[in-house]
């Protein structure tokens, strides 16, 4: 197999390319078609969890912490 048809040839490769590019045009339209229809999602956030809270930590007090370890 020569390098020239390794992927079809040049023609191939630009049928393929703009195949995915027309996908990927016609995936954002239809998102932004359903979230102009739908609105944008609700319901509480999967993300976040009941009685939990982040504590930051001073950056000197952690590195201190490293360092006697």
């Amino acid at each position: 197999m020569s390098s020239k048809n390794l992927f079809g040839g040049p023609r191939t490769l630009l049928i393929v390319a703009a195949v995915v590019i027309v996908i990927a045009l016609v995936a954002a339209a239809a998102t932004l078609i359903v979230r102009a229809v739908l609105g944008p999602p609700e319901g509480e956030n999967k993300f976040e969890i009941e009685g939990y809270s982040v504590v930051q930590v001073d950056p000197q007090v952690s590195d201190l912490a490293l360092a006697t370890r």
